[in-house]
């Protein structure tokens, strides 16, 4: 990350703040760059975690249908649908606030 770290300085340093700002204001928005992709990284993971979860519902639903229904035949399709929906209806969680979210509201403070 050091290297990644000293690229991204040295990009804000020449091309884009033209040398107009203090060492301290570029390490504060590196401390950004990093909380951001920090965020991101989880944000990530959640989703694998997720896409874990929903797989493991739908096969979970698959075998519920085949220990009732043997045979999957075009008249029970409906049946191995329904099963699946059912599987991935859950609780709708509060969407985490963003660290965008976060910047947004404080600089219109």
């Amino acid at each position: 990350m050091n290297s990644r770290d000293k690229k991204l300085k040295y990009k804000l340093d020449t091309y884009i703040l033209n040398k107009t700002v203090s060492e301290k204001e570029i390490e504060l928005i590196i401390s950004f760059v990093r909380d951001y992709e920090a965020d991101n990284i989880n944000k990530i993971e959640y989703l694998m975690r997720e896409r874990i979860i929903e797989g493991n519902r739908i096969k979970g639903a698959i075998k519920q249908f085949l220990n009732s229904h043997p045979v999957l035949t075009k008249e029970l399709i409906g049946s191995l649908v329904k099963r699946i929906q059912g599987s991935l209806i859950t609780n709708q969680k509060q969407k985490k606030e963003s660290l965008f979210d976060k910047i947004k509201k404080w600089i219109k403070r």
